[in-house]
């Protein structure tokens, strides 16, 4: 299923979020796979890149960078950057100073924090971030044994993250092709929990994907009803 899902499915069906993903997956195994020392130059080429991206088309950190006299080859991975950390208020009031200039508006996605311990933060991704992020995260997921194409039960807290009323095109991609079935737990209490533990039951899902809080409470509904 998994070799199905990256080779074919994902990227012909989602071709922005997972186009080149078996390459990328490929990439990710291949670091995985060098030296600690070699793995260590990689990083420290990719965090001076970054920062170097950072101070020639992002006006907010060239800003900071000047503030404190720090330059993107001074970065070592090995230690801390001498930077101010970057608060919510900074990306709540930065504005437009946030955004690279590298970058048109209409060729950047929009996306956002998930507002669970505080206002959402909203904020842009070019398409090879979020292709590259999709592809980090699936192989996470494989690290504990969850491959795409299993069966997962998602008891999920973010209700924007998911389509309340679908219609079956969409039905039919999520719960047939990705076998993905959504379950939002946007409040948590017994009936909640009940329903989720029917439809545990129902599907005998290979995986359970949830906030960690939702999950120790069904974990303790369980426990608590045998």
């Amino acid at each position: 299923m998994s070799f199905f899902h990256t080779h074919v499915l994902l990227p012909l069906v989602e071709r922005e979020r997972h186009a080149g993903l078996a390459r990328r997956m490929r990439e990710i195994r291949r670091f995985e796979a060098m030296s600690p020392a070699a793995q260590h130059r990689q990083q420290q080429q990719r965090l001076q890149r970054i920062l170097q991206h950072a101070y020639d088309t992002v006006p907010h950190y060239r800003k900071r960078f000047d503030d404190v006299g720090f330059r993107p080859d001074d970065a070592r991975v090995d230690r801390p950057l001498p930077l101010p950390a970057l608060r919510r208020d900074d990306l709540r009031e930065g504005g437009e100073s946030l955004r690279s200039n590298a970058y048109r508006v209409q060729d950047l996605r929009q996306a956002g924090s998930s507002g669970t311990t505080s206002t959402p933060i909203q904020f842009y991704r070019d398409i090879e971030s979020l292709r590259n992020k999709s592809a980090i995260q699936m192989r996470l997921n494989s690290w504990v044994g969850f491959d795409q194409g299993d069966r997962v039960l998602l008891m999920w807290g973010a209700h924007r993250d998911l389509v309340i009323q679908p219609n079956w095109r969409y039905r039919f991609y999520e719960e047939t092709l990705l076998r993905r079935i959504p379950a939002p737990s946007g409040i948590i209490n017994d009936e909640i929990l009940e329903r989720f533990r029917e439809r545990y039951e129902a599907l005998r899902p290979k995986v359970l994907y949830a906030y960690s809080t939702v999950l120790a409470a069904f974990a303790a509904y369980m426990v608590k009803h045998g």
